[in-house]
């Protein structure tokens, strides 16, 4: 699936006999709506499991044999993924499956496959898309990608809707690929990753949080937002910064989609941010918004000893 590249990368593709088929998009789609291209296509021609392989990835030849296999012995997975490595350090693990913590608000990934989280959450581990194996009753019960999403935490959101429609997942030990990790879009930390990010962390709470863990994150949200803004700061990040500001101002307003159609904030708010909460006591201001009284209080009173200890010396 060619998605937006140069004219020539395409031709050089289809002309090296590499790939059966060369899908070609418009532009640049997105990595969730690219794929549905392809998933689309693959579901038009009957094929029974549809890979989505990132193209900043080395395969271990038996990767997709494993995979398969898995698949084909549980009648219960609907998505599969290998063991993903750091493609500069192949012992190193970049991901052995993501657990999603919907009380606790967190998706902590889990990097060796020997971690207690992955005989704990068999069969409900969420899945990167980077070399994601997907069989066909997946697509036909829950539908394709969710194409708001353009780039990041889509693979999240399919994963979790896959699990509720009853579907497992697995992470395949004997399957492995060497992933160069933020070829595309940049590395972490890029501005481009951070809008994304930022924004997207929003869509996927709000839509499978439900009842009042939904409404409060909604509060908790523009704190996270302000404290991603100033880590940025703190490390000399004025771009990611700019672009952590405009995706929280994206997401509390649904704009979804690609990053080039990003908004600003109108300016007396940013103002606002910059010069009486950023500029003031930012960690302070996060967690009062936060409704963290107690985090409020504690850093109250360390300032305030700390002042009276630098007063009597």
């Amino acid at each position: 699936m060619d998605n937006g590249s140069a004219p020539s990368e395409a031709d050089q593709i289809e002309g090296s006999g590499l790939a059966g088929t060369v899908l070609r998009g418009p532009g640049n789609l997105g990595y969730a709506a690219g794929c549905n291209l392809g998933i689309r296509h693959a579901i038009g021609q009957n094929a029974d499991y549809m890979w989505l392989l990132n193209n900043d990835t080395i395969i271990d030849p038996d990767c997709l044999d494993a995979l398969v296999t898995a698949g084909e012995n549980d009648d219960r997975i609907g998505l599969l993924s290998p063991v993903v490595y750091e493609y500069l350090s192949p012992h190193a693990i970049q991901f052995a499956g993501t657990v999603v913590d919907l009380p606790g608000e967190r998706r902590p990934t889990l990097t060796s496959t020997d971690h207690p989280a992955v005989l704990a959450n068999e069969g409900r581990l969420a899945l990167w898309g980077t070399a994601l194996l997907v069989k066909r009753r997946v697509v036909e019960k829950i539908g394709i990608l969710d194409e708001r999403y353009f780039a990041y935490v889509e693979d999240m959101d399919f994963s979790v809707r896959a699990m509720a429609a009853g579907f497992s997942t697995r992470v395949v030990r004997e399957a492995a690929v060497f992933h160069k990790h933020g070829s595309s879009l940049g590395s972490q930390g890029s501005p481009i990753r951070e809008y994304l990010v930022t924004r997207n962390e929003y869509l996927f709470w709000t839509t499978h949080l439900a009842g009042w863990r939904r409404f409060s994150y909604r509060m908790r949200y523009a704190p996270w937002v302000l404290r991603r803004m100033l880590d940025a700061r703190l490390h000399g990040e004025e771009s990611a910064e700019e672009y952590i500001a405009s995706g929280g101002w994206d997401a509390l307003r649904g704009r979804w989609g690609s990053w080039e159609q990003r908004g600003r904030a109108p300016a007396p708010l940013r103002a606002i941010v910059n010069r009486c909460v950023l500029g003031w006591h930012p960690y302070l201001w996060a967690r009062l918004l936060a409704g963290d009284l107690r985090g409020v209080v504690a850093e109250v009173l360390r300032r305030v000893l700390a002042l009276v200890r630098k007063r009597r010396e």
